[in-house]
């Protein structure tokens, strides 16, 4: 007899990844312009460092749970499953 068993996790919350492409504008002014590529990526870690600030603020972090809850409903279809994979704790 086969069987299996699963240990799932909890749901965790799943934020749209904001990846977009490299314009060949912005790849040759990189290129000619190296301060100009640590310039946008300081930008994105400072983002990523208020985001985290942001956490102590229920209603910004309100907005975000549904931007989350709006992810896995793209994501998800099947009513079932998008049930089992959507958190049940208020993110952050």
């Amino acid at each position: 007899m086969e069987h299996l068993t699963v240990f799932q996790r909890t749901a965790h919350w799943v934020l749209p990844k904001p990846d977009r492409r490299i314009s060949g504008f912005e790849q040759n002014l990189y290129r000619r312009f190296p301060f100009t590529q640590r310039l946008a990526r300081g930008l994105i870690f400072n983002l990523t460092e208020l985001f985290n600030r942001a956490m102590h603020h229920p209603r910004v972090m309100n907005r975000f749970q549904r931007l989350g809850e709006k992810n896995i409903g793209r994501a998800i279809t099947d009513p079932g499953k998008r049930d089992a994979l959507t958190p049940r704790y208020t993110l952050g």
